[in-house]
């Protein structure tokens, strides 16, 4: 027998809880997103530094605005809270919003 694959396993859960379509779409959005910056590493491997380095990038470097990337990290987070794999809080983590200069010599 086949593991599932991870995205169906949230979405079972998201289905189970009787979450709207458009959330779960949302939901697997980021979590897909989150992965796949990470190079498809696992999100058990990752923690909360990972976490930041993503949000940073949307940000920064996507220039999202605050509101949505919050969504992005509530929907990331859930993920962490459904499998309890969760050693941090949603308001332990920071967020870069601005590129620090560099100095050149």
């Amino acid at each position: 027998m086949q593991k599932k694959k991870l995205l169906d396993v949230v979405r079972d859960k998201i289905r189970f809880k009787h979450y709207s379509i458009s959330t779960e779409r949302i939901y697997l959005y980021w979590l897909k997103y989150f992965i796949l910056f990470h190079d498809k590493k696992h999100p058990i491997e990752m923690g909360k530094a990972w976490i930041e380095d993503f949000l940073t990038y949307l940000a920064v470097e996507k220039k999202l605005l605050p509101p949505i990337t919050q969504i992005s990290l509530v929907d990331i987070f859930q993920f962490y809270f459904y499998f309890k794999i969760s050693p941090f809080s949603v308001k332990s983590i920071q967020i870069q919003t601005k590129v620090k200069n560099a100095k050149f010599r």
